[in-house]
């Protein structure tokens, strides 16, 4: 059975087209150039079923359920859960907490009994803790380093820059431009490292995965997992819920 597996974030549509326990094709588009037409051009067709985890709103829901009637294949719309196996929801309303969290943390569940710290670096970044029972012990969640330039520039003027394009660097900057981007960068990840390391003394096992988070694994020297949302997506969907 050849699955096609979606996770749309705010900032970009991973995917991944799955069969006999293998990834045939993988790709990714940024969400905000996906509509019925892009969909139509981008994704592989000849599939049996689609899997969606979303977070970029009921427009793209629309058209991934639109897309999936045309190719004639059930559509399963992943939401997040109280419990899923040993892996407990601590949120007293589960349906609020965002899909892709939820499923970060059941595919790193999958992958490790310890203590964990799952992170998911996005537009916003997510930090959950889960006991060795599988408790969700809570979690953080702070702004990407897109979302924290969107919003000085939003907020200051004479600012001219693209908060979409990627920055690695975070030496000082020698313009405007640079000072915010780099600054931004600096402080975000000098902030995740500090609670990451605190982390790590306190015997939680990191689960790294996101845009950002490779960075952020290889300057901890940390392993890093591109498809923690997708792994989770899978599970879930394998077992109907």
């Amino acid at each position: 059975m050849s699955v096609l597996q979606l996770d749309i974030g705010n900032t970009a549509l991973k995917w991944r087209l799955r069969a006999q326990g293998r990834t045939m094709q993988q790709g990714c588009l940024l969400t905000r150039n996906v509509n019925a037409e892009t969909l139509q051009q981008e994704l592989p067709k000849g599939i049996q079923h689609v899997a969606c985890a979303n977070v970029a709103g009921s427009q793209i829901q629309h058209w991934i359920c639109n897309w999936a009637e045309q190719q004639k294949v059930p559509c399963f719309i992943a939401h997040s859960q109280s419990r899923f196996g040993d892996l407990v929801n601590s949120y007293t309303e589960p349906h609020r907490m965002g899909v892709d969290r939820w499923l970060a943390m059941v595919g790193a569940r999958q992958r490790s009994r310890n203590p964990l710290c799952v992170v998911d670096c996005g537009s916003a970044i997510t930090l959950d803790y889960i006991a060795t029972s599988g408790h969700h012990m809570g979690g953080y969640i702070v702004p990407g380093s897109r979302l924290m330039m969107e919003s000085l520039i939003g907020s200051t003027c004479n600012i001219i820059m693209d908060p979409a394009r990627p920055v690695d660097n975070i030496t000082p900057g020698k313009n405007t431009q640079q000072s915010v981007s780099h600054g931004v960068k600096r402080l975000l990840h000098q902030g995740l490292q500090a609670i990451l390391q605190t982390a790590i003394a306190e015997g939680f096992e990191l689960k790294l995965t996101g845009g950002e988070g490779r960075i952020l694994a290889n300057t901890m020297q940390q392993a890093y997992f591109s498809g923690l949302v997708l792994e989770g997506l899978e599970l879930v969907q394998q077992h109907g819920r």
